[in-house]
């Protein structure tokens, strides 16, 4: 087991071919669930290697990696690459029969998954570029940005929350023109006096990066206060565009929907 800079602790990596430009790679991050570390990596271990172990000798898949992450939510991800866009279009059948082969899962204690792991943000791209650590500590610097954005639109600093964006970012709010600009962003997040923001939240689904841009789909949800004392929750869905401008990710398309 061998460090990775700050970020990770390489558990398991197993490669059968180099990485290409054709190869496609599967990336989940997971959060462990009531202290259950053990049976965590047990899980792991002992059903999603051996898959991927039998997923290789029946060259089905290119390669495979385990890491554990230095986060505040998240503690292992797992990689799983395919060596073209065949490989990848027949993953789901070919991993079908390979869990009807194996039968039941291997559990430790007694405990479900549902009690030691809850699955999280997710990607798929290609890393023969990036290679697999960076381009792990890329979508962690993005998930930062969007940990920041909530308690900063809470806290209503308006200008720090515009400062996330772009210089030329843009914002396409339900049933509004474009809105360009930090200072025309700010604006329109600024709400007006006797309004609280109680509560805000993004959850991440799909983050996916190419070169120096990301797409980053999800749900979002809030409280309001207006100003006669009335709260009311809403909710919705997004989709950004980041862009890597001198080192550092930034918001430069956001659009969301109200509802589910």
């Amino acid at each position: 087991m061998r460090k990775l800079g700050t970020a990770f602790t390489l558990l398991l990596t197993v490669y059968g071919f180099s990485q290409s430009d054709e190869s496609i790679s599967t990336i989940n991050f997971v959060e462990t669930l009531n202290g259950n570390q053990a049976e965590l990596l047990h899980y792991y271990q002992n059903n999603w290697k051996v898959l991927r172990d039998w997923a290789m000798e029946d060259k089905v898949i290119e390669s495979y990696e385990m890491m554990e992450v230095e986060d505040e939510q998240y503690d292992l991800v797992l990689i799983t690459t395919y060596r073209d866009q065949e490989q990848f279009v027949n993953r789901e059948p070919n991993f079908v029969k390979l869990i009807d082969r194996k039968g039941d899962l291997r559990l430790m204690n007694g405990k479900q998954s549902a009690n030691f792991r809850k699955l999280g943000v997710s990607s798929t791209g290609n890393m023969s570029q990036l290679g697999s650590e960076k381009y792990i500590n890329e979508v962690l610097s993005i998930l930062i940005g969007i940990r920041e954005f909530s308690p900063t639109y809470v806290a209503a600093d308006y200008k720090k929350l515009s400062e996330m964006y772009a210089p030329e970012g843009q914002i396409l709010p339900p049933e509004a023109p474009i809105i360009t600009g930090r200072e025309a962003i700010e604006k329109r997040w600024t709400v007006q006096e006797g309004i609280k923001i109680l509560h805000h939240k993004i959850t991440p689904e799909d983050i996916n990066i190419l070169g120096n841009t990301a797409t980053d789909v999800g749900y979002y949800e809030g409280k309001t206060r207006r100003a006669d004392g009335e709260e009311f929750d809403w909710s919705g869905k997004y989709v950004i565009i980041w862009k890597k401008i001198n080192g550092q990710w930034l918001i430069d398309v956001d659009i969301w929907n109200l509802g589910q």
